[in-house]
């Protein structure tokens, strides 16, 4: 076909062009027939489609011509009154000055807010417990607490802070820690702190170490105090193992380790050798020992010549410049009681006499030796304990012993009568006959009453007793006075 000169495929007949309309000269796509449009009814000139009915409206009610809405009956206005605010936002106020009070330590105010408030929230409950743990009202702050409904970590922690500090109340702390446990509540570093801090205070070394280790388990880092405590815990507790872990703890964590922590590694040992030791570590560290470095070495020493040692440690701590305190001449007095020569007792008496370490109204030099030796044992213990008083004790007991034995006891004389003096505690004796030109501290002999006779089986040698006390009046001298 001339039309298709180039078609290569199979030819097929192609039907006629659609005629073309005169409507459409350039349509080129195939034109159908329009149907005619219908025609307009003359009922519905305008119509385009069917029109909805619209209701008649509503008819207005004489009765109602403003009516709108059923009306409601109105209650009566409510009598004028100050309106209450909220519990929340009325202690508000209060919470605020009751803390604020607290930082400065005014718990008698911050007592008397916290009562003029009938129901008191827990924000106003922990305020106040806060200001009585920082005054250290004790009991006060254990009422508030356990009259806490709800008690959280913090509550817990205030009041580990204020007992950490008394050794009496290391109980009620781990009875704390059981109650936190029991509420599903664990411990905190500040209540490792405060575990920590109360068993130094005590010396047990074990409960000090096992917190260490809770709070590693846990991935708490121990701060320095808290390595301190430790260390503490295990000087006091004569722990020295632990105390060297304790110490290693403290070099791995690139902390350098002062005097204290030496002194209380020097503390724990419990022989001459390793306090030595522990005291050449201390100035290997280019460290300058203390007065207390010296004394914690003084009580590693023993044996008979321990006085000789204490005395050569005494004249090096003075070269440095420092001066004995009580500490250490408790522990010159504990060495003389390891003398075989009780007038180094006596001795030692004289000195702490002058320092003024005794009472200055008594001398005590006057105390026989046979007396001294009878009680050294009592002595040599009363010199480990901080109290003065209680190496008093032992002095008086060795000076009613020589009392004793010198007739000094029972009835007084005919005339004579004692009182108790109010400034030492002491007694005194007077004459009836001269009450001011009389008085004295010794007991006037008088006739002595109360002495049993024995003999001793082994060496068949008489000896004597009180029957008041059997064992601290033994004496191998007849009493003056005895019939």
């Amino acid at each position: 076909s001339s039309e298709f000169p180039q078609q290569q495929q199979p030819h097929f007949p192609v039907p006629p062009p659609l005629p073309r309309s005169p409507e459409s000269p350039q349509q080129q796509q195939p034109h159908f027939p329009v149907p005619p449009p219908l025609p307009r009814s003359p009922e519905f000139p305008q119509q385009q489609q069917s029109p909805l009915p619209v209701p008649p409206p509503l008819p207005t009610s004489s009765e109602f011509p403003q009516q709108q809405q059923s009306a409601l009956p109105v209650p009566p206005p409510m009598p004028p009154s100050t309106p209450r605010p909220s519990a929340s936002t009325s202690q508000t106020n209060i919470i605020d000055k009751v803390h604020d009070l607290g930082t400065n330590r005014r718990w008698e105010e911050a007592l008397e807010l916290f009562s003029s408030v009938t129901e008191p929230n827990g924000s106003l409950q922990f305020a106040f417990l806060r200001a009585c743990t920082r005054a250290h009202k004790t009991k006060l702050a254990w009422d508030v607490f356990e009259g806490m409904p709800r008690r959280g970590l913090h509550a817990y922690n205030l009041m580990f802070h204020m007992l950490k500090g008394k050794k009496k109340c290391i109980d009620q702390m781990e009875k704390l820690l059981q109650d936190m446990r029991s509420q599903c509540l664990e411990p905190s570093d500040l209540t490792y702190k405060g575990l920590i801090a109360a068993y130094r205070l005590v010396g047990d070394s074990k409960s000090a170490m096992k917190v260490l280790s809770d709070m590693e388990a846990r991935g708490f880092t121990a701060a320095k105090e808290d390595l301190d405590n430790a260390m503490g815990a295990c000087g006091k507790g004569g722990d020295h193992a632990s105390a060297k872990v304790v110490l290693s703890k403290i070099v791995s964590l690139q902390l350098q380790p002062d005097v204290s922590n030496m002194t209380d590694l020097i503390y724990s040992c419990r022989d001459e050798e390793q306090g030595r030791a522990a005291f050449a570590d201390l100035r290997g560290l280019g460290l300058q020992p203390s007065l207390l470095s010296y004394t914690r070495l003084a009580g590693c020493f023993g044996g008979p010549d321990a006085l000789q040692k204490v005395h050569a440690l005494l004249a090096e701590l003075r070269s440095e410049g420092l001066e004995p305190h009580l500490t250490f001449y408790r522990y010159v007095l504990r060495a003389a009681t390891m003398s075989n020569d009780m007038r180094d007792v006596h001795r030692t008496l004289q000195e702490m006499d002058k320092l003024g370490f005794l009472k200055n109204d008594k001398q005590w030099a006057h105390l026989e030796l046979e007396d001294l030796e009878f009680y050294k044992e009592s002595l040599r213990e009363a010199c480990l304990s901080k109290d003065v008083r209680v190496i008093l004790g032992v002095l008086l007991k060795v000076e009613d012993r020589r009392d004793v034995r010198n007739g000094k006891t029972g009835e007084l004389p005919a005339g004579w009568q004692q009182a108790l003096d109010p400034g030492s505690g002491r007694t005194y004796y007077y004459s009836l006959s001269d009450p001011h030109g009389s008085v004295t501290w010794e007991r006037p002999a008088g006739t002595v009453t109360g002495w049993k006779q024995a003999v001793d089986p082994k060496s068949g040698r008489p000896y004597y007793y009180l029957e008041s006390d059997p064992h601290g009046s033994v004496t191998w001298e007849r009493p003056a006075g005895m019939h």
